[in-house]
């Protein structure tokens, strides 16, 4: 797999090098930069001692940005830096808990696909260098954690490009990323172990082309691309990604157990503009929570599966930017899984039955007009389980529960209905 990676690379950034040198002087507008988030899928290492592969938890997150230049036609480079967060899978060989940090740099080469529709799909590769750090792994020594080291890494890249208007693209790919060569892991400078790392991501962001001039030029001339109009109108559909922030668990009113921040949670809304300033809306998500291992439980997770109604005020104007506020209310699924008792170490791995309760969350954010369908929503909320609950196992059982989750999300809004400038703005 490794020769494959390389050959890839270097066939993407030779093409792409010749291209900028046969079609010079490049057309006007040429960089473009980009945010995105990532999660892991079936990420795993390998270990020389024990010549094993274990595998970390899916949906671990991510997050990047990337600075690029097109050449003419189908080519284009790339920067890109990007941090990854994975969580070992507790019923692996190595380690019950832990996790692994990683952070790289890549140089990547693009061959792009473009045709005359709003879809633009690639493919690319690239090469970079890596930071990478193992935290708080507990093998049967006991919980450790690893110096750092740095490591070349490889990776192929498959994704599909949108065009939102002139300026605004969303992009999603998947990439295959790995180390080129096996590193030696140390702790306090002693040799433990021989590792190397495979984390195939899928990321979702946005794009922006600096300068849009000459980026198809027939897209630009669409109507429907035109920026003049204002959203309006009434219903609204969208989805989005989370990330909790400083989220708990209180058991039995005394026991408290933090949770890792940046777990991973997704979901959409359906919502109706009832005039310039108020609407009302209807989202489902989910979330999955990692506890941090600080406190009483060191391991353990919690899947969070809401369903709220809510009201906002939206803070109407004349600019791109539209500030709001809100508040909701509806009923979560809880579902507590895999704690491992510190207190009592024959505890390990339990897992309680579902429960349901009501719950409320307050909302802040702002919503960015892309065009007139079109809108990226970022937003901060403070989600309460409000009542205490009884959590069972198998039917029996009386420790009481309540879970709190501030997060922060981010997605896409679209309208169905705009309408001109002189009605009421977005």
């Amino acid at each position: 797999m490794k020769k494959t990676i390389i050959a890839i690379a270097g066939l993407i950034i030779t093409v792409s090098a010749s291209a900028g040198a046969l079609n010079s002087p490049a057309r006007v507008g040429p960089w473009y930069a980009g945010l995105f988030y990532s999660t892991n899928i079936a990420s795993r290492y390998w270990s020389e001692n024990l010549s094993y592969t274990s595998r970390f938890n899916n949906f671990a997150p991510g997050a990047g940005a990337r600075l690029g230049y097109r050449f003419p036609k189908i080519f284009r480079l790339e920067a890109v830096a990007h941090y990854m967060r994975r969580l070992i899978a507790s019923r692996e060989h190595y380690s019950t808990s832990g996790e692994s940090r990683i952070g790289d740099g890549m140089l990547n080469a693009y061959a792009d696909f473009n045709n005359s529709t709003h879809f633009t799909p690639y493919i690319g590769a690239g090469f970079g260098y890596a930071r990478i750090k193992y935290y708080n792994w507990a093998p049967a020594g006991g919980r450790g954690s690893f110096d750092p080291y740095y490591a070349p890494v490889a990776q192929v890249i498959a994704g599909v490009m949108y065009s939102l208007n002139q300026h605004f693209s969303i992009n999603f790919n998947g990439t295959y990323w790995q180390e080129i060569k096996v590193h030696k892991l140390k702790q306090n400078g002693v040799f433990i172990d021989k590792v190397k790392n495979f984390v195939p991501t899928l990321n979702l962001g946005v794009v922006y082309f600096l300068d849009p001039l000459n980026f198809n030029k027939a897209k630009s001339k669409d109507s429907a691309l035109d920026t003049t109009s204002t959203l309006v109108n009434p219903w609204y559909l969208g989805a989005f990604l989370s990330t909790n922030v400083a989220s708990k668990i209180v058991l039995d009113s005394n026991s408290i157990n933090r949770y890792k921040n940046l777990g991973l949670g997704w979901g959409g809304r359906l919502g109706y503009r009832l005039s310039k300033f108020f609407r009302l809306e209807t989202a489902s998500s989910y979330h999955r929570l990692f506890l941090d291992g600080k406190a009483r439980f060191s391991s353990g997770r919690a899947g969070v599966t809401p369903i709220m109604l809510n009201a906002y005020v939206d803070f109407s104007n004349r600019s791109c930017f539209t500030p709001y506020i809100g508040g909701g209310f509806g009923y979560a699924k809880y579902r507590v899984s895999n704690m491992t008792d510190t207190v009592n170490p024959a505890n390990a791995h339990e897992s309680f039955d579902a429960f349901y309760a009501a719950s409320a969350q307050a909302i802040a954010g702002i919503r960015y007009k892309l065009g007139q369908q079109f809108a990226v929503d970022f937003n901060a909320t403070y989600f309460e389980q409000m009542h205490v609950r009884k959590i069972k196992q198998n039917g029996s059982g009386s420790t009481k529960a309540k879970i709190t989750m501030p997060t922060l999300n981010l997605g896409i809004v679209y309208f169905f209905g705009f309408n001109k400038k002189e009605d009421i703005d977005a």
